[in-house]
C-alpha cells in the first residue's frame, strides 16, 4: 500500500532500476533477507541488458546510501524498521 508513496518520496521510478533503488532503501532500513534475495534476482535478470544493468547498479548504490542516511519517520514500528508505519514512534 505504501510502496507507491515510497517511489514518490525517494524519487525512484517504477522501472527496473527504480525498483532496485527502492529495494536497496528497504534493505538498508529494514534488514530483511527477502530484500536481498529480490535484489539478487532482479540484478541477475538485468545483466542481459548492459545499459539497464548499469543503471540498476547506480540505483542500488544510491538506494543503499539513502536508506543508511534516512532518519526514522514518525510512526515507525521499531528503531531498525524505518519504513514500517504501524505504531507511534517511541
Amino acid at each position: 500500500m505504501t510502496h507507491d508513496i515510497h517511489h514518490t518520496v525517494t524519487n525512484f521510478g517504477t522501472d527496473l532500476p527504480g525498483e532496485v533503488g527502492l529495494s536497496a532503501v528497504y534493505l538498508a532500513q529494514i534488514h530483511q533477507p527477502v530484500s536481498l534475495l529480490y535484489l539478487a534476482a532482479v540484478l541477475l535478470h538485468a545483466m542481459a541488458k548492459s545499459q539497464e544493468y548499469k543503471r540498476a547498479l547506480q540505483a542500488l548504490s544510491v538506494g543503499l546510501e539513502m536508506g543508511q542516511q534516512a532518519r526514522k519517520p514518525a510512526g515507525s514500528k521499531c528503531s531498525h524498521c524505518s519504513l514500517n508505519y504501524d505504531s507511534p514512534n517511541t
